[in-house]
């Protein structure tokens, strides 16, 4: 029996997650002044915009079996705006897609600074809160403060973002220990494949100084609410130090369930991205208040 409980799970893992073929053998330490991802993340940070594909791997003790899904977007890091879209396989999990009346749920995202908009499957989309209209918007910061979350206005970049863009950011908290892995081939480009740690203590200084106090109260809250101070990562960077590849895999604790979660974050372009259109407001409806008030709110009803 499918209970509300694992549909809420579905749920949040899904917007949650709106938020890495190698070859070469060998491995050696990278013993250089300048970390070379923390490098390629600076270096790639400065793009005007880059253009995106995701792969996702989600397992939970609450799920009977792994789901899987695919997205891709474009970011503009300048405003912080773009747009992504999220399709999850739900196949495997036959009591879901007997629920939402397919076995693939998507989910269509527009990002416009810390204002998300989700259009969510029409089964999700029937929730009497969103009041007949397709899209729902989240002021982030504002529902974050609310939460009990300080500062999200200025880390709207912290793992669990709607914008996948934003773990460039994180990977300019490496550990310094990185190890170079090999060689790879990457969306037509050649790569040099290191593996590093993100110490999420670090992050606060990849941030201007006077976002540092905000960002490191953001920090300490998700540290002790996912259970985790450092996130394993897999980088793949070309030879203009251009970040082609993310890979990580993580697991938490979310209300009592463990949660496993594998990314990876392909980069085939850098550059200028159109702005994304934003619903007509006679299709959207707020939902602001209702997730900041309320941590176990969800659109499953």
């Amino acid at each position: 029996m499918l209970t509300r409980g694992r549909v809420r799970l579905v749920s949040a893992a899904a917007i949650a997650a709106v938020a890495v073929a190698v070859s070469g053998c060998g491995s050696s330490t990278v013993a250089s002044v300048v970390d070379p991802v923390a490098q390629a993340a600076t270096i790639s940070n400065q793009a005007s915009g880059m253009r995106m594909n995701l792969v996702m791997h989600l397992t939970a003790s609450a799920l009977p079996a792994p789901i899987t899904g695919t997205g891709s977007g474009a970011f503009s890091l300048a405003d912080h705006t773009g747009s992504f879209s999220l399709t999850l396989d739900l196949a495997s999990i036959p009591q879901v897609s007997a629920l939402l009346g397919t076995s693939t749920f998507r989910i269509d995202e527009i990002l416009d600074g810390a204002t998300v908009y989700l259009k969510l499957p029409p089964a999700l989309a029937r929730n009497p809160a969103l009041h007949g209209k397709p899209w729902a918007k989240i002021d982030l910061a504002t529902a974050a403060n609310a939460a009990g979350f300080p500062g999200v206005s200025s880390l709207l970049n912290n793992p669990f973002s709607t914008d996948p863009s934003q773990f460039l950011r994180y990977l300019r908290a490496t550990s310094g220990s990185v190890i170079k892995v090999g060689t790879a081939t990457v969306d037509g480009f050649q790569t040099t494949h290191y593996r590093a740690r993100i110490q999420l203590a670090r992050v606060p200084n990849a941030f201007p100084p006077a976002q540092r106090a905000q960002v490191r109260r953001t920090i300490t809250a998700l540290e002790q609410t996912a259970h985790i101070s450092s996130i394993p990562m897999d980088v793949w960077i070309d030879g203009q130090h251009l970040v082609r590849r993310e890979a990580l895999t993580i697991s938490e604790s979310v209300s009592g369930q463990t949660v496993g979660v594998g990314l990876t974050v392909d980069i085939p372009q850098y550059g200028p991205q159109p702005a994304p259109q934003l619903p007509a407001a006679s299709q959207v409806a707020d939902l602001t208040g209702a997730v900041g008030s309320s941590s176990s709110y969800s659109l499953a009803g």
